[in-house]
């Protein structure tokens, strides 16, 4: 009902009230709401009368006038009112009638028509336009009502029927607000759900055209299966807990590894939370029951054993070992056993031109490297056979070092031929296997035999974002790629073979690689964390 004293149901003329009272509607800034609940059903009656009734009638006489049926309520009212200006409307809610359905009898199947989505679509439009036809049937009425209120429409009863079509207007506006509501929510319902089942029939053909792909076109089925788990990821956004697209999607990435060569690691453990931060670049290197790790931020050498666990610094930029200074550390390698020194190590070299043996045990030795003073842009470092490689961004060359007894004493000679015409400027990192694979920074990797480059077909779809290593070791014929998120295996010909990925989702930040295909296992660094697997 409506305030017992209101300036706005007030006989007196708007320009003899106080200013802050007739404000322009929207310009103030108090909002009273008076709201109230009950619950009603059948055998209730509803009434909406004018805003003086409850001066006519206490509650409890109002009660009992309504507690009887709606055409007695009217002709009550009519009598406790006599000469008055009284509008009341009295709506009697009743029980609806049973619906009998009848038995349902079995016929032959009907032509198919349109599918469910259309259906359920153009039956919520259809909805959506009859509410609408509702809503501007309550509009109308509320124009009528405005209508009424305009300055001409003067005479006697003007002030009577000004509040009868505020009443009014209280009970129309909010009514058809609400029935525009419910009218928008069941319209968006409706397009929503049109929209789920649009795509999932879309991945689903999708996923049959694939199949019907993946021996003639491996490529194509690839794309139709990534647009067909791009399609359900959108449906499970509209419905998350839909059973059906959730193992249809299930299937889809299931075949989508398939056909993009992934295979899961199993067992994935992790020895050891690496210092320093995980973004950082490292090099890896297994020896024995012993992982080297370099971080080149840090300019340190951490020894991890596989079995205790341990972490050991073995190695640092500026540290003392007997009289010699350790310099700015650039690379680590693994130099494999050669004829001069019958056992492989692990080799570390800084820029001043000393090479840092590093034993199983971690035990470290100096090693005389000639020629450094010759040396203009150390970036990386690989061995094969015994010999050990540096690569000088500065000279353009891959240099060669033969061992020696106490090191690699020897001048080195320049590996690639002066005729081979390769850019080092871009180069990411080095592996060798007799063949030198050069990574770059475009993630494309560069095959050089005998100093000169040779065919390497990788792929552009498998090009590496962001690249961060390039690992071959014995037996020869594989080369593993890797960037923060995937590990690439191809052929020496650069023909894709699979990528390797962890039991569940992917890796999250990659930053080293190793590979013992002998022994069949895998060492990575992963968000800062030393992890090895068995080789699949």
């Amino acid at each position: 009902k409506f305030p017992e004293d209101s300036p706005w149901l007030s006989e007196e003329p708007l320009d003899t009230m106080p200013g802050g009272i007739w404000t322009p509607r929207g310009l103030r800034n108090e909002v009273y709401v008076d709201l109230n609940f009950a619950r009603i059903g059948p055998g209730y009656n509803l009434c909406l009368a004018s805003a003086h009734l409850p001066q006519l009638l206490t509650e409890d006489e109002i009660a009992e006038i309504l507690d009887q049926e709606p055409e007695d309520v009217t002709r009550d009212l009519a009598v406790i009112a006599p000469g008055q200006n009284l509008s009341a409307v009295v709506v009697g809610l009743v029980e609806p009638e049973p619906v009998e359905i009848p038995p349902a009898v079995e016929s032959a199947p009907e032509p198919r028509g349109p599918g469910l989505g259309t259906r359920i679509g153009k039956g919520m439009r259809r909805g959506v336009i009859a509410i609408g036809s509702v809503v501007v049937t309550i509009l109308g009425g509320i124009t009528k009502i405005l209508e009424g209120l305009l300055p001409e429409r003067i005479g006697a009863g003007a002030s009577e029927r000004r509040r009868q079509a505020l009443m009014w207007l209280a009970i129309l506006i909010p009514a058809a607000l609400t029935v525009l509501t419910v009218a928008m929510y069941w319209g968006r319902r409706g397009d929503e759900e049109t929209r789920f089942l649009g795509l999932v029939q879309s991945a689903s053909s999708r996923v049959e055209q694939a199949q019907a792909l993946s021996e003639t076109n491996p490529s194509q089925a690839r794309q139709l299966l990534q647009a067909a788990s791009q399609d359900l990821d959108q449906a499970l956004r509209i419905r998350p807990g839909d059973a059906a697209a959730q193992r249809l999607r299930a299937e889809v990435v299931a075949q989508l590894e398939a056909a993009e060569g992934i295979v899961r690691l199993t067992d994935l453990n992790v020895v050891a939370s690496l210092p320093g931060d995980a973004r950082e670049r490292r090099r890896l290197i297994l020896q024995g029951t012993s992982a080297f790790v370099l971080n080149v931020s840090e300019q340190v050498v951490y020894r991890v054993g596989l079995g205790d666990r341990r972490i050991i610094e073995v190695l640092k930029s500026d540290d003392l070992y007997g009289d010699q200074l350790v310099g700015p550390l650039v690379d680590m390698t693994w130099v494999p056993p050669g004829s001069v020194r019958g056992l492989g190590a692990v080799v570390a070299l800084d820029s001043t031109g000393t090479a840092w043996q590093i034993d199983a045990a971690g035990v470290v030795t100096p090693l005389k490297v000639a020629g450094a003073e010759n040396w203009r842009g150390l970036r990386l470092l690989g061995g094969f056979a015994g010999n050990l490689y540096v690569l000088d961004v500065g000279l353009g060359q891959i240099l060669k070092y033969s061992p020696t007894a106490d090191g690699y004493a020897l001048p080195p000679v320049d590996w690639l031929a002066p005729d081979a015409a390769v850019n080092l400027e871009d180069a990411v990192d080095m592996a060798i296997d007799g063949a030198i694979y050069l990574l770059r920074s475009s993630g494309r990797v560069e095959k050089l035999v005998a100093g000169k480059p040779v065919p390497f077909d990788q792929p552009d779809e498998f090009d590496l974002t962001e690249p961060i290593a390039c690992f071959t070791a014995p037996p020869a014929g594989r080369v593993f790629l890797a960037d923060p998120t995937r590990i690439l295996e191809f052929d020496d010909a650069g023909i894709f073979q699979r990528q390797l990925l962890p039991p569940e989702g992917k890796w999250q930040r990659l930053s080293a690689l190793w590979v013992d295909r002998v022994n069949g296992w895998l060492y990575a660094v992963d968000a800062g964390r030393l992890v090895m697997a068995p080789l699949p």
